[in-house]
């Protein structure tokens, strides 16, 4: 099941995630992916059933969730 995560470049690369890209800097950007590439990655070596696209790969749907989900994540004590 490992081998159906994404590696961080293809999750950047992710038509999925092209419009969140736009607009934020790149480090930020690529931290946020990290991170949500590295949470995927504990929840399936742990043995989480995630969704799989028809590829047999992550839907790329629930990895731009899991970015979006950790963007919110590291701004919310921004936001307070």
């Amino acid at each position: 099941m490992l081998q159906s995560l994404p590696s961080i470049d293809q999750a950047l690369n992710s038509p999925a995630l092209a419009g969140f890209a736009a607009g934020r800097p790149r480090e930020f950007f690529l931290l946020v992916v990290r991170r949500a590439v590295e949470s995927l990655r504990r929840e399936l070596a742990a043995g989480a059933k995630l969704a799989l696209g028809p590829d047999g790969k992550l839907d790329p749907g629930l990895v731009a969730e899991r970015v979006f989900a950790e963007e919110r994540r590291l701004l919310a004590p921004s936001l307070v």
